[in-house]
This record gives structure tokens, sequence and C-alpha cells, in this order.
């Protein structure tokens, strides 16, 4: 008689989802992940004494490179303004979205 009524309350906590965990044997989880939305500009032909500024903030010196030099900034228009040995070579109003990479190349 106690081993039926172990039964029946075993299995009306099954039916009632208080061991569903423990019946199905597994458990699985799911979510998602959010991050910073980013963009860059990559600028292209960086010589000796070339700085950059962005939305008039304070000019930044970049380093000497033959492959592109990548700045981060947020996604929005922005004002970017590029300086070589103190002559302004680039001065632009751009757009970038979310995940964009936008190359400026240096006349």
């Amino acid at each position: 008689m106690k081993r039926v009524n172990v039964l029946l309350l075993s299995a009306a906590l099954v039916a009632a989802g208080g061991l569903t965990g423990i019946s199905a044997g597994c458990h699985s989880t799911s979510g998602t992940i959010t991050r910073a939305p980013v963009a860059y500009f990559d600028i292209l032909g960086v010589g000796e004494q070339v700085t950059a500024s962005i939305d008039d903030g304070r000019a930044v010196a970049l380093a000497q490179s033959e492959k592109p030099v990548r700045l981060q900034v947020e996604p929005g228009r922005h004002h970017i303004q590029i300086y070589r040995a103190g002559s302004l070579v680039v001065d632009r109003l751009v757009l970038v979205s979310d995940t964009q990479t936008l190359e400026i190349a240096l006349p």
C-alpha cells in the first residue's frame, strides 16, 4: 500500500511540473548577447606628422603605417578633419552606421 502511495505521489509531482527537469534529464538555457554599437574609420596612407580630429575634439597623432589606421567611433554623424604637417588635407562630414567601416584615403 505504501508503495502505491509513493508511486501516485511521484506521478502527481511529475504531472504538476514539479520534477520536470529531473524527469526530462536535461536542461538548456538561451539568451541574447548584446554589445555596444560601434563603427570605424580606416585611414589609408598615413605618413609622417598626421593628426586626426573627430567632432572638433582634440587632435590625435596617427602612427605612420602602410596598413590602414583604425579609429573607433559611435555610429552616427561625425565631422572628421585630418592634418598633415599642420595643413588640413581632409575635412568631411560623414554618417556611419553600426558595424560600418568607412575608408578615408589621404591625398
